[in-house]
Parts: structure tokens; sequence; C-alpha cells
């Protein structure tokens, strides 16, 4: 019977913990667990994306939250409606989506007001990225949002 080293033992378990680590999955963003917000109360986000696409330059694409409306503005005109939220699952409804009927002049910008507008008919999940981020996404579209600019409280008038 043939004995192996120490130095042999020791050099075969290092090169399978190395192809064991090859092995382990990656930290991508696509395995990380998703959460949801705790709350939409009182937020305001600006959007970054609508399909992995930017919104042109301009005005912002934006969505508020107050405790039953949902508001914002769409880059030509503004739109308000009302929502549903569960936390624990993520779940979002919005309804009774209307804006109002400006005209807008920029072809690029119609075009992605028209598609922010069809994408928010579509919601039906909330979730944050690792990055902080807020995704609505629905059955047609995922919308990725930043933190947007919040209100600035005013000081209190004194008689």
């Amino acid at each position: 019977m043939r004995r192996i080293s120490a130095a042999r033992v020791a050099l075969v378990l290092a090169l399978v913990a190395l192809a064991a680590g090859g092995c382990a999955p990656s930290s991508s963003p696509s395995l990380t667990r998703v959460s949801h917000p705790t709350s939409l109360v009182g937020t305001t986000w600006r959007l970054v994306s609508l399909d992995a696409r930017r919104p042109p330059d301009g005005p912002d694409l934006t969505i508020d939250f107050s405790p039953t409306d949902v508001s914002g503005e769409g880059g030509c005109n503004s739109f308000g409606g009302q929502y549903a939220y569960r936390a624990a699952t993520g779940e979002l409804r919005l309804a009774g989506l209307v804006s109002t009927k400006r005209a807008c002049v920029d072809a690029a910008r119609n075009d992605a007001e028209a598609a922010y507008f069809g994408a928010l008919d579509t919601v039906d999940q909330a979730s944050i990225d690792p990055g902080g981020r807020l995704v609505l996404s629905g059955s047609d579209a995922v919308l990725v949002f930043e933190v947007g600019p919040q209100p600035v409280a005013l000081p209190p008038v004194m008689p």
C-alpha cells in the first residue's frame, strides 16, 4: 500500500478549496434579495430610467406619494390619482390616474411622457434596489427612481 505524504494531501485540499471558491455564487445585483419600502407616504422620486432607457434632458419626470394619493410630473403634464400599497408583499396599485392636457412641443419629451404614463398604468410592484432606488415594475415596464427633491419647509409666520 502506498502512503500519501502530508504535503500532497495539503496540496490536494488547497486545490479543492480553490475550485470550490470559483463555483460560489456571484454577488451580482440579480441575486440580491429584494426589499420592499416600509411605506411610500411622504416620498418624492425622480425617474432615472424606464426599461433601462434614460428620460430626455429637461424637466424631471417625478412621482410623489401622500397617504392615499399619488401625483407627479410627466415632463409636459402633471398627473394624479390614488394608490394602495402593501409593504409585506410590495404590491402597489395605482388607480384613477389622470393628467393635464398641455401641448408638448418637443417630440422626444412627448414620447417619454407617453411611455411614462403608459408604464405607470401597468405598475403592480414596488421594491428598493441595493442602491436605495425605488423600482416600480409591472407587466410591461420597469421604472427606476432616485430620491427626488424634497419640499422646502417654510418657517412659521409670526403675527
